[in-house]
């Protein structure tokens, strides 16, 4: 994965410029992960104004639901409730520290535009948004 990061990073900075683009990974599954790239993101831009959580999982995979695995269910649940939810509290954590607060946004890629995904029967869906402070 960190391979792909960087890639994606020197992509988008050569697009960019190296002033504008940051990037690490994680995973959103693991609760350390998250809370370094809250540090992270701390580091580089000092106040975070803004968090959008995109993260998901269809277990890369477009079965039907009929035929997914237990393995794929616990893929797209842990990524996707539980990833969403480390991620919302980490958040939440930093946003109250910081004295101007700051705003959450939970979306779902994948049809997000009201179009669906085809043969991605297990994908989760999300929308909400937060204001703290």
């Amino acid at each position: 994965m960190a391979e792909r990061v960087e890639s994606a990073v020197q992509g988008l900075r050569e697009e960019f410029g190296e002033q504008h683009v940051w990037g690490t990974k994680c995973d959103v599954k693991d609760g350390q992960d998250v809370k370094d790239l809250v540090a992270f993101a701390q580091g580089e831009l000092k106040y975070i104004d803004i968090w959008i959580n995109n993260a998901g999982s269809n277990a890369y995979s477009y079965k039907p639901l009929a035929e997914a695995s237990d393995e794929d269910l616990i893929e797209v649940v842990t990524t996707n409730t539980l990833g969403l939810m480390i991620c919302c509290r980490e958040a939440i954590k930093m946003m109250l520290n910081q004295h101007r607060g700051g705003h959450i946004f939970n979306i779902d890629g994948a049809g997000s535009d009201g179009r669906p995904t085809p043969r991605s029967s297990i994908r989760l869906v999300k929308t909400c948004t937060s204001a703290f402070k």
